[in-house]
């Protein structure tokens, strides 16, 4: 008798986990595959929860690879008979699953558990602020540069704002918050998923590249305006192609 190993997706940060839980979440729910999710707890912080599935006996199963160009048709399709699932270098970025998880997050009933998990609910629609992501580290030269968020602020007329990044004191983020009096948040401030479930109350958003950008805007379920960079230097997938957020050219 054969059985399902539970899958793990471990790649990257927190945005990367964001990527690789839901679509394993998504599997597991199509297909009752057993899944260990990744970091959890702090998911569950912001309210979302991942299908659990026992391990089952598997009668005669065939062999099937998860990788970035089938799993979307996996988690969308019924399949005959059983399998045993392998996970093969995906990092489930594709244009095709950004779009899925936008009209996932979409859902009133998806989106109530997050605002209720939320300690700053209250800011939901009762604000003017911004909240500005600066991701430098170790892609600072493929991020945009300040022209980028410069462009981005003066197409908005806001009354506060804050602004994080994974390199906060870098210049350009201390340049950023004098200019436009943003308030800077350091990781002695808030965790990752406080900096999620702030920005995702703000009025505005001001986007750089990656997952965690991603995230926030994702879960702007009543941000009037997300701004994210023209992309000139790819290093992750292609996930800024949710309708309604707006490219901004540097």
């Amino acid at each position: 008798m054969s059985y399902q190993i539970p899958l793990q997706f471990q790649g990257g940060r927190l945005g990367n986990r964001f990527f690789g839980n839901l679509a394993l979440h998504f599997l597991a729910m199509k297909h009752n595959v057993p899944v260990n999710y990744t970091r959890e707890s702090e998911f569950q912080q912001l309210g979302l929860t991942f299908y659990k599935a026992n391990p089952r006996p598997l009668h005669n199963p065939t062999s099937l690879e998860i990788t970035d160009s089938n799993f979307v048709q996996l988690i969308t399709q019924d399949l005959s008979g059983d399998h045993i699932f392998t996970l093969i270098e995906a990092y489930f970025q594709t244009k095709d699953f950004a779009l899925f998880l936008a009209a996932h997050f979409a859902r009133p009933e998806i989106q109530v558990p997050i605002r209720r998990a939320n300690p700053l609910q209250d800011r939901y629609k009762n604000n003017n602020s911004v909240f500005v992501h600066v991701r430098l580290g170790d892609m600072t030269h493929a991020c945009p540069t300040k022209d980028y968020y410069q462009t981005a602020l003066k197409a908005i007329s806001f009354q506060d704002g804050f602004i994080a990044s994974d390199t906060s004191y870098h210049p350009l983020v201390e340049d950023l918050a004098a200019e436009h009096s943003l308030q800077i948040l350091r990781t002695r401030d808030a965790t990752e998923i406080e900096l999620l479930q702030l920005a995702s109350t703000c009025r505005y958003l001001v986007l750089s590249q990656g997952t965690f950008s991603f995230m926030m805007g994702i879960l702007g379920f009543d941000t009037e305006l997300v701004q994210w960079p023209q992309i000139k230097k790819v290093w992750h997938g292609d996930i800024f192609v949710v309708p309604g957020w707006k490219e901004v050219a540097w």
